[in-house]
């Protein structure tokens, strides 16, 4: 499986875009599109990815379970704390997001405001005394 494929897939399920994606996990927007044309990808990447997209991309790579002796082949099974603290990673994810939304609306707003005071006072200089 091409996994930049999928991903690419899952990107226009979920109705976003690449820089959208890239965003979200702190990468540039054409960063993100280079992730799309990657046949493979690093666990941690991919993990951030999923849980942008709300996907779970490692169900693609099943685990070969006859794997011989060593302790390979075993599954570590996830227990209610771990998927707490999954859960709750995934919401500060989310706040984070929020956070860089709600700091750039603001960035944009003080701009605006500035050019707001800069009309009035050329607005105060030019009327009539």
């Amino acid at each position: 499986m091409h996994i930049g494929q999928k991903i690419s897939e899952i990107i226009t399920q979920r109705r976003t875009t690449k820089q959208e994606l890239g965003r979200a996990i702190g990468l540039t927007g054409s960063s993100a599109t280079y992730l799309t044309t990657r046949a493979s990808i690093d666990v941690e990447t991919l993990q951030k990815i999923g849980n942008v997209l709300k996907y779970d991309f490692f169900k693609h790579f099943p685990i070969d379970e006859g794997q011989g002796a060593g302790g390979r082949g075993q599954v570590e099974i996830k227990d209610d704390r771990d998927i707490m603290i999954d859960e709750l990673k995934e919401k500060m994810m989310e706040k984070d997001r929020t956070i860089l939304a709600l700091k750039r609306e603001v960035t944009l707003m003080k701009q605006e405001n500035s050019y707001l005071k800069e009309i009035n006072l050329l607005l105060k200089r030019n009327s009539p005394a």
